[in-house]
């Protein structure tokens, strides 16, 4: 009897920490809930890691890495910038992807375009690594005949140290 309570207990166990199991004949089947998306915005105030287990990140509005801060990306992480929205580097953008791990900085939908830059400002420093940043570039602009696509650069370093290795910006 205590065998099938502790039998019991651990399939509960075992439900709760992986979703939905389900026994099929002589296997178990295991779905695993999707991870959902870490949205992220506003000041990086201190060093900060955005790590593979979080990702992806949504950029749901700018995120400004402030002067003396340093933001990681590590290896195999998704960053996923919103609409007409940046990541403005004051102190340190190291995107640290590795030939087995690349960083995938890209818009909010897989493949999807429409946010604006990285933007490097006097003295910071942006470090890509193995990293592709795609489908940015872009803003809407209001003119007298009404709003506008504009296209600015992905990657903007004004006075700014600019490192890129094994990385690819289209």
């Amino acid at each position: 009897m205590r065998a099938h309570k502790k039998l019991r207990m651990n399939r509960r166990v075992l439900s709760l920490l992986v979703g939905v199991a389900v026994i099929y004949g002589n296997s178990l089947i295991v779905a695993v809930p999707a991870h959902a998306a870490t949205p992220v915005s506003g000041h990086i105030l201190a060093n900060t890691t955005w790590t593979a287990a979080a990702s992806p990140y949504d950029v749901v509005d700018d995120v400004t890495i402030d002067a003396g801060a340093v933001l990681t990306i590590d290896p195999g992480v998704i960053v996923r910038v919103g609409l007409e929205k940046s990541i403005v580097v004051l102190g340190t953008l190291n995107s640290a992807g590795i030939s087995g791990g690349r960083v995938l900085i890209e818009g909010p939908t897989s493949g999807g375009s429409g946010w604006e830059s990285v933007d490097g400002r006097g003295g910071s420093v942006i470090d890509l690594n193995y990293t592709d940043v795609t489908a940015g570039g872009s803003t809407s602009v209001v003119t007298p005949e009404g709003p506008e696509a504009a296209t600015v650069p992905m990657i903007i370093c004004s006075s700014c140290d600019l490192d890129i290795d094994h990385s690819s910006i289209t």
